[in-house]
């Protein structure tokens, strides 16, 4: 008769409080869990999870840094929480070509940018939602109008200043301009 070994959790999910949400991934994720969670320092559940996504996002395992966002909203019980883990969750879609999926994540940021802001909370300055908006918008959508209008938003809600708004603005008109001249050069070749 073959016994086995009762499988232990790793040490940072075991103190983390996530014994029970490690023990409900199939064996692929845990493989790719404890990989993550072996070299994170000591995180409560919410932090532990976005480590790991941070973690999988660096190594470019997009879609599982995606699913790992999906269980910290569990854990996310503040509206900054979810602010945190919608702009990792932002950067993993974009990093995984999920274009229409981080289109709505960054509208989604947006709104709990403005719920924030008007609650006094410190924010960070490098905001995934806001940049991610502009880079969906010319580099997948090619639509230049709409970036400029999402400009003009941003600088509507604070989000950046008008010296920025017009250097930003500026890049656009530039960059489709050398779209515009790269097509015509393609087309006459």
């Amino acid at each position: 008769m073959l016994f086995r070994k009762k499988e232990e959790d790793p040490a940072g999910i075991s103190r983390a409080g996530l014994s029970k949400w490690y023990r409900a991934l199939s064996d692929k994720d845990k493989v790719r869990v404890k990989r993550y969670a072996e070299k994170a320092p000591e995180l409560p559940a919410f932090e532990m999870l976005l480590y790991i996504a941070k973690s999988a996002i660096e190594d470019e395992n997009y879609d599982f840094a995606a699913d790992m966002c999906g269980h910290a909203v569990k854990f996310a019980d503040t509206e900054m929480r979810r602010f945190e883990m919608n702009e990792v969750l932002i950067e993993a879609l974009f990093l995984a070509g999920r274009w229409e999926e981080a289109m709505g994540l960054c509208r989604k940021g947006r709104d709990a940018y403005v719920s924030l802001k008007e609650s006094g909370r410190t924010l960070p300055e490098d905001l995934r939602f806001r940049n991610r908006t502009i880079d969906i918008l010319v580099g997948h959508m090619k639509d230049y109008d709409s970036a400029n209008a999402a400009l003009e938003d941003f600088f509507g809600i604070g989000l950046i200043s008008e010296e920025d708004l017009e250097y930003r603005k500026n890049s656009l008109r530039v960059h489709r301009l050398q779209m515009t001249f790269d097509s015509i050069y393609s087309l006459s070749k």
